[in-house]
């Protein structure tokens, strides 16, 4: 059902079907990959991190353009595309996680191909 393998009770209760709502995302670059819309988990398996495994195995997005584009005043993400990427019902689970309230976890559906709901914005 999940893309990933995700811990027990993952995703929360607490988290909803998304319902055609536009979240943003930083790719690598402007040629949009699959491996954009990988947890931090799946890209570094061994490394552990300062938040619940759950939102390790999820992917980070956020509800608002600027949330996103302000990241890349960060060295590590100076250059770095915005995606826009429409979640639908069928494309797994989002909760608001973190200190932004911007800030979204997806926890994405097995079936849910990223590359066909999602553009290039900026």
């Amino acid at each position: 059902m999940w893309f990933e393998v995700l811990p027990e009770n993952c995703p929360p209760n607490k988290s909803v079907n998304p319902n055609g709502e536009t979240y943003y995302r930083l790719a690598e670059s402007p040629e949009i990959k699959c491996s954009d819309f990988w947890s931090h988990r799946k890209l570094w398996p061994k490394k552990l991190f300062k938040v619940p495994e759950c939102r390790a195995c999820s992917v980070s997005v956020f509800s608002e353009i600027d949330a996103c584009t302000d990241l890349r005043k960060l060295k590590i993400h100076q250059g770095k595309p915005v995606v826009a990427i429409i979640l639908n019902n069928d494309s797994g689970k989002v909760q608001q996680t973190g200190n932004n309230i911007f800030h979204y976890s997806w926890w994405r559906a097995l079936n849910f191909d990223p590359l066909l709901s999602s553009r290039l914005v900026k």
